[in-house]
């Protein structure tokens, strides 16, 4: 497992997107990001997670904000981590 900083770009991001679960999304979740993305205030601890087997484990909403956003961020991206990891989101994210 290993993290870098990147440069989400909004196309980056869209590219992304086609990596991961499409479950649940939180649109007041993503405008609140796109919000604070337009104005420069984006300051945020948490990155994105890839699984070992190239899956988008975390981060589809700062994801989805980036796109409709439409500015680019620094994101700390881990990759590598174990594709069945359960996340804390009340449920285990399938593909």
């Amino acid at each position: 497992m290993w993290s870098e900083w990147t440069l989400i770009t909004p196309e980056l991001a869209r590219d992304w997107l086609q990596h991961g679960p499409t479950h649940r999304t939180d649109p007041e979740l993503v405008c609140d990001h796109v919000r604070r993305m337009r104005s420069g205030s984006w300051r945020d601890h948490w990155g994105l997670l890839w699984s070992d087997k190239s899956r988008l484990l975390d981060g589809r909403h700062r994801l989805e904000a980036v796109a409709e956003a439409g500015v680019s961020v620094w994101m700390m991206v881990t990759y590598g981590v174990d594709d069945d990891l359960v996340l804390d989101e009340g449920c285990r994210l399938r593909r």
